[in-house]
């Protein structure tokens, strides 16, 4: 099989796999929290570094939020079946990096990796990560090329794949609704929130022997979990995320 088929049966599957298979790439962590003590040498110097992986995850769900809030219809969407593109999106955060979202994604998860505090399981996390996008993200452009044509070639010609460049910012003439975003994106948060209470009680509880958990976290973990409850339930019952030019 000729290397580019190849690329793009695996980006194929990855595509449809893609909202399951990253939990896979955090696994090796259980192992990392099988050693002694806690990160970065005490608990208040870990509170610290916690907190700088807490905000690295958040950014990448901020990308992800700011980037929703200005897509028109049938883009960017979470379909896993088949490839769905209505139109083109070269403006705001498209403007400055062809897929925003897997950069947020890639925030994410860098974000949350780096909580244990082990280099090798960073840079593990990285090489997966990075190797399983690429795939992705070949199957979508040959899809976006196929059906745009010199459109899309011109747009991938001038804008970054994966790390954006500022200056080539161009505000979205859809304009912005954080109404709809909060709505499509809020998981998103409730999973990085779920994920970081999860990740601490490990490493804490691994340090001292013991289970333990820092309250304030988990307090906000159950926060989330309330007002992901309550959005999913919007969703479902009320218009109250429903935009008219926006599709879910």
């Amino acid at each position: 099989m000729m290397l580019r088929n190849r690329l793009q049966r695996d980006g194929q599957w990855l595509f449809a796999q893609r909202g399951y298979l990253p939990v896979v790439i955090l696994l090796p962590a259980f192992a990392v929290l099988l050693r002694n003590g806690y990160p970065m040498g005490g608990p208040e110097r870990y509170g610290a570094w916690l907190a700088v992986c807490t905000i690295l995850a958040l950014a990448g769900q901020i990308v992800r939020l700011v980037t929703i809030a200005h897509v028109p219809s049938h883009t960017s969407g979470r379909n896993r079946k088949e490839q769905v593109a209505g139109s083109l999106n070269t403006e705001g955060s498209y403007s400055m990096v062809r897929n925003p979202l897997y950069f947020g994604n890639c925030l994410s998860w860098l974000g949350l990796a780096a909580i244990p505090c082990s280099l090798p399981l960073w840079a593990l996390v990285a090489v997966v990560f990075w190797a399983y996008h690429e795939r992705v993200i070949y199957t979508e452009e040959s899809f976006l090329e196929g059906k745009f044509g010199n459109a899309f070639r011109n747009w991938a010609e001038r804008t970054p794949a994966f790390f954006p460049n500022p200056t080539l910012w161009r505000p979205p003439s859809f304009g912005y609704s954080w109404r709809y975003a909060l709505g499509r994106e809020f998981e998103g948060f409730f999973l990085v929130a779920q994920a970081i209470a999860v990740l601490d009680t490990l490493v804490r509880s691994a340090a001292e022997r013991r289970f333990t958990y820092q309250p304030g976290i988990a307090a906000a973990a159950l926060a989330m979990a309330i007002a992901f409850i309550a959005v999913r339930w919007a969703r479902k019952k009320t218009q109250l995320f429903r935009v008219e030019g926006r599709s879910w």
